[in-house]
């Protein structure tokens, strides 16, 4: 978009790092224990118009108009349970993203590679365990195949959330209907695709355990000694960039304002 060759087009946040900085968090903020709703909700609330003013101030010729809000993705695969957060040292594990640099960080041996090699090289035993989507993604690779346990999680990825960028002088040139229309599809598009995830997730869960596989939530010690890691991590990247101070203070208050109002998962 910003060469001119798409007009608009759908993406990660975590694939604009590093160049902006940002781009994790409104993706998928590692530690968060806002839920994908509320996430949408920061967005609608505050989060959208501080990303864009950061967009063009850096420069940058896109603007967010909306996006399709996932759910949480399972946390980790692998052949042996996992008891605490020593059981997590010395694995090899194929992990992506800001998750990856916090498990590193946990004494995890993390890797990267296409999620279309994960199935090959956990069968050859080239890697210990694996992270990839949430469950109904992963259950249509068959990744029951792969792996014994499965745990559930939202801690490592809360949200999993495709932002759709739109060319900021070509749509700020549509006439006010057009981009009144084209916003409400937008937004039913967006509750329809979180729906239709849940009950997918639901079903693939109930597969995974047919075929076998241990599914079972994450010890709560692990998601305590990841969150902290994580907001360690993340405080860290909030002081060398302002952007990712300013979205990061943002979606923190917003969190406390949640809690307060709604209050947050535990994850016991």
């Amino acid at each position: 978009i910003n060469k001119g060759t798409l007009d608009f087009a759908a993406t990660g946040g975590s694939y604009l790092v590093p160049e902006i900085p940002f781009g994790s968090i409104i993706a998928q903020r590692v530690g968060a224990r806002l839920s994908p709703l509320g996430h949408m909700m920061w967005f609608e609330v505050e989060g959208r118009e501080l990303v864009n003013k950061w967009f063009k101030q850096m420069g940058y010729k896109f603007i967010d108009i909306g996006g399709f809000h996932g759910l949480p993705e399972g946390w980790i695969h692998l052949n042996k349970p996992l008891k605490g957060p020593e059981d997590l040292k010395g694995l090899k594990m194929r992990a992506s993203g800001d998750g990856g640099i916090v498990l590193s960080r946990m004494g995890v041996g993390t890797v990267f590679m296409p999620l279309g090699e994960v199935f090959e090289n956990m069968k050859r035993g080239i890697i210990d365990a694996y992270e990839c989507s949430c469950p109904a993604f992963d259950y249509t690779m068959k990744l029951y195949e792969v792996g014994k346990y499965y745990y559930l999680s939202p801690t490592r990825a809360p949200w999993e959330n495709y932002e759709v960028m739109v060319d900021r002088a070509k749509w700020e040139a549509l006439p006010a209907d057009l981009k009144t229309i084209f916003l409400n599809c937008l937004r039913g598009a967006e509750i329809t695709y979180h729906a239709r995830l849940l009950a997918d997730n639901a079903k693939a869960v109930d597969g995974f355990r047919e075929k076998g596989v241990i599914v079972e939530k994450l010890p709560s010690s692990i998601d305590d000694a990841f969150i902290a890691e994580a907001n360690k991590y993340l405080k860290e990247q909030a002081a060398k960039h302002p952007s990712m101070n300013e979205v990061l203070t943002s979606q923190l208050k917003f969190e406390e304002m949640w809690k307060n109002l709604y209050g947050l998962p535990s994850f016991k």
